[in-house]
């Protein structure tokens, strides 16, 4: 068995660490760092679709079978518009505090667009809930920051114009999703709307944790996945 783990808007790899630290020996990770983000040399994107186009390729590049696609936020949206492909090695897909459509405020835009740090400080207390040890925001402000402002901004606007709602009708494997209670980026009926949309899904809500889930709750993020990897 395989997980792919692919991040959101801004992030990198090193977003899954603590999440991967609960995670089961004998399953193969991967971790991937999007183009224009972390380690990667490449550019980054300008759609959800260009992401979804480039995961696709390094899966077939790699050769990975029996591989279960996980996704956070932007990463979720990029997970459901792979997963409609019905791909046979494929096996699943986790969706972890996402959507069909990712509007964002145009307020938050221009935040990122003219001072991207101020803008940073700002937005990541919504990312936590209000339960976070300061360490998680912390680490949020951290990760956010050390992405180049130009891809962070590209990453938000592709959110922006995501609509997946056709893509997450026509996905036939099975499909988790996951959401904090206090999610304020991507509330709780967002992912409500997926399991109406999505035919084999299945919905989890955390108590006690905001968007960023792979931080507030690495353990029962990682608890959630392997009971639904289990059961495929």
């Amino acid at each position: 068995m395989k997980l792919l783990f692919i991040h959101g808007a801004g992030n990198r790899k090193e977003v899954w660490d603590d999440l991967k630290a609960f995670l089961p020996r004998g399953i193969d990770v991967y971790a991937l760092d999007l183009p224009g983000h972390g380690e990667s040399l490449e550019k980054g994107r300008s759609s959800i679709e260009d992401y979804a186009e480039w995961v696709e390729r390094y899966i077939k590049e790699n050769s990975l079978e029996g591989v279960v696609v996980a996704g956070h936020s932007m990463g979720g949206a990029i997970a459901i518009t792979l997963l409609s492909k019905n791909m046979p090695h494929i096996l699943g897909g986790v969706l972890i505090s996402t959507g069909c459509k990712l509007r964002v405020n145009p307020k938050i835009l221009d935040g990122l667009r003219e001072n991207y740090i101020k803008a940073v400080r700002e937005i990541a207390p919504w990312t936590v809930s209000k339960k976070a040890e300061k360490s998680v925001l912390d680490k949020v402000i951290e990760i956010f920051s050390s992405c180049d402002p130009r891809v962070a901004y590209n990453d938000f606007l592709a959110c922006d114009k995501f609509d997946g709602r056709d893509y997450a009708r026509n996905i036939r494997i099975p499909v988790s999703i996951l959401v904090g209670k206090d999610d304020v980026m991507t509330p709780v009926r967002l992912s409500e709307e997926l399991k109406e949309l999505i035919p084999s899904s299945q919905l989890k809500v955390i108590e006690g944790a905001g968007h960023m889930l792979q931080l507030e709750k690495p353990k029962e993020l990682a608890t959630s996945i392997m009971d639904f990897v289990r059961g495929l």
